[in-house]
C-alpha cells in the first residue's frame, strides 16, 4: 500500500472564521482562547441541579438522567452536596458485575 505524503499545515491556513467574527483577522489563536473561555462561570452554569437522595435505586438515578437528559445528577443528603452518580458510574458498574 502507498504511503500518503504528510505535511504539518498551520490551522489558520486551513480555517477561514467569517469575517464577521471580531477577531477574524490578524488574531492569534491565544487570543481567540483568551476570548472564548473569558467568560465567568456564573453566566453559563445551570443554576439549579438536579439532585437525587443518596439512598435512591440506582435504577431511579438512571431513569431521572434519562428524562432530564442529563449525565449526571448530584447527591444531596438534607440539601448538603455528599457526591456525584454519573452515567460512567452507572455503566462501570454494570460492567463489573457489581449491580
Amino acid at each position: 500500500m502507498p504511503r500518503l505524503a504528510t505535511r504539518s499545515v498551520p490551522w489558520r491556513t486551513c480555517i477561514s472564521p467569517p469575517t464577521t467574527w471580531p477577531w477574524a483577522s490578524e488574531t492569534s489563536d491565544r487570543d481567540v482562547r483568551e476570548q472564548l473561555f473569558d467568560e465567568p462561570v456564573r453566566d453559563l452554569m445551570t443554576p439549579r441541579s438536579r439532585v437525587i437522595e443518596p439512598d435512591a435505586d440506582l435504577l431511579d438515578a438512571a431513569r431521572e438522567m434519562l428524562r432530564l437528559d442529563v449525565h449526571r445528577l448530584f447527591v444531596e443528603r438534607h440539601g448538603r452536596l455528599v457526591g456525584v452518580i454519573s452515567q460512567t458510574d452507572i455503566v462501570a458498574a454494570v460492567a463489573t458485575a457489581k449491580i
